[in-house]
Order: structure tokens, then sequence, then C-alpha cells
């Protein structure tokens, strides 16, 4: 899973779900219990005075696969772009981190990782408190 931060050992749960939807979150989910895993990503966008989430999940040719679009940011609903169903084990991780998040929880089931990116911009992180929040100091003062 190359150079991956626990972020959920540093991190508080609004300061994860801070990050996974900052704009362009990239966060890896693994199981304590099955050692499984699965890589997402959130990227938000706006249409005029609206605003959107997308998820995405790495697949195994290492490109990342549409699911669907977020609402409320706690639950997937699928388009007609989405290729995947409800019984998908990454939709089903996704789904149950989504609704843990929104209660404020990260399960000790779960390690939450990101790879050192800033979950709104993307660039690098470089010092240890945004390693920590998973965002970079300009994007933290932008987000609130």
């Amino acid at each position: 899973m190359g150079n991956l931060i626990n972020f959920s050992k540093m991190a508080t749960s609004s300061e994860i779900q801070k990050f996974c939807f900052g704009g362009q979150a990239t966060f890896t989910l693994e199981s304590k219990e099955t050692g499984q895993h699965y890589t997402f990503r959130i990227l938000k966008r706006e249409f005029g005075m609206n605003v959107y989430w997308f998820a995405y999940v790495l697949n195994n040719s290492n490109q990342y696969t549409y699911m669907g679009k977020l609402i409320s940011r706690r639950t997937l609903q699928f388009t007609e772009k989405s290729k995947f169903t409800w019984d998908a084990p990454s939709v089903k991780a996704l789904c149950w981190f989504l609704r843990a998040l929104g209660a404020g929880v990260i399960p000790n089931s779960v390690i939450v990782y990101h790879s050192n990116k800033c979950g709104r911009c993307g660039r690098e992180l470089s010092s240890p408190s945004s390693i920590r929040a998973g965002i970079g100091p300009e994007c933290q003062r932008i987000l609130g």
C-alpha cells in the first residue's frame, strides 16, 4: 500500500470527515479483522450553485472506477455511469464507513490511511500538523 499514513491513529473523526470531503481526498480503509483494504477517492465538483461529491474506488488495474454520487455525505447513490451493485464489497465498505463517519465515530475495527496529500488540493503535506489533519495550512483556512 505504499507510503501511507495511519490517519485514524492521529486524527479525530471530524478531522477525517473534513479531509474526506475537502474536495480531492484519497484514502484507504483497511479491516483489522480481515486485512481487506480499499482505496477510495472522493472528489468535489461544483455545477453552478450546486455542490456534489463523487466516489471512486481503485481497481486491480491501478485505475479509479466511478462508484456514484454521495448524498448528504452519508449515502452513496448510483447513477447511470455507476459500475457497481449494492452487494459489491467496496460499496459495502464505503457505505459502512460513511455512516460511521456521519455519526462521528471511527470504529476500532478499521484503519484509515491517507497518502500524505492534502484532502482539498492534493498537494503533498510537509508539516506534522498538516500530516496529522490531512489538510495543508492554506486549505485549512479555506475549509474553516
